[in-house]
């Protein structure tokens, strides 16, 4: 991933910027700091804030979700005669929020970081979770000081009909 970020980073090809920051990010400090000799000092230290901003969105992700399932009405959806997600909480937060935002889903965020509860409450906060993830990832171009995929998109498009 780093050769193809300092290429892209040289080559100005923004398009292929935010999933290769992206990417790289995920990779523990030690790692960006040894792999990106040939990269310049804006570059790495766009890499580091991007890095720094994703672990703060994932504790955000907890916390938003947390408030929508304090305030959601689960009666409807819920197994139980007591909704479940009134004594539902995250846990393992630590792994949470140094895990990839690949494997943040709602899927193995109920595996993974959630007390059990009944099969109407998974889908629930599966819900949530997908839905916060997806915000997530809208906004991973921000992170790295970048423009938003849709003009992205719009450049890449030029790029291609040329």
């Amino acid at each position: 991933h780093f050769p193809l970020l300092a290429a892209a980073i040289t080559a100005e090809v923004d398009v292929l910027l935010p999933n290769l920051y992206f990417a790289c990010s995920e990779f523990g400090i030690d790692r960006n700091f040894r792999q990106t000799h040939s990269m310049t000092r804006e570059a790495l230290c766009t890499l580091v804030d991007g890095k720094e901003g994703m672990a703060y969105v994932k504790v955000r992700t907890v916390d938003t979700v947390s408030d929508k399932l304090r305030t959601y009405d689960a009666s409807a959806e819920c197994q139980n005669e007591v909704p479940c997600l009134n004594d539902a909480y995250f846990i393992d937060i630590q792994d949470f929020v140094i895990g990839s935002l690949g494997d943040i889903n709602g899927e193995s965020v109920l595996r993974n970081y959630f007390t059990p509860v009944c099969e109407g409450c998974n889908s629930v906060v599966a819900k949530l979770v997908d839905e916060e993830r997806k915000n997530v990832w809208d906004n991973v171009p921000l992170h790295f000081h970048l423009t938003e995929w849709k003009d992205l998109q719009a450049k890449l498009k030029v790029m291609i009909e040329s």
